[in-house]
């Protein structure tokens, strides 16, 4: 079963490496979708993929998350995109 999670986080992202760390970590998932700073404050991923490792990588998110002094603030389940790829914004 597939799934489409959006994982907002807040925190510093400048500088922060952020984008391409979660990059990375989706590659590593097999996750397609994106992340973007949405404002200096700001940060959003949307990821789709198989329910076992959308949850793997959600998981590894908030953990790379606390790395990085960010807090995650929503990880909720959306309507699937049908994202063919992970994208930086």
């Amino acid at each position: 079963m597939t799934k489409h999670y959006q994982l907002t986080f807040e925190g510093n992202f400048k500088n922060s490496g952020f984008r391409l760390v979660t990059f990375r970590g989706a590659s590593l998932f097999g996750i397609k979708g994106t992340v973007m700073i949405q404002n200096q404050g700001q940060a959003v991923v949307d990821a789709e993929g198989e329910e076992q490792e959308i949850d793997k990588f959600v998981d590894w998110c908030k953990k790379s998350a606390l790395q990085s002094e960010a807090c995650p603030v929503v990880s909720k389940e959306v309507e699937w995109v049908g994202y063919e790829n992970f994208t930086i914004l």
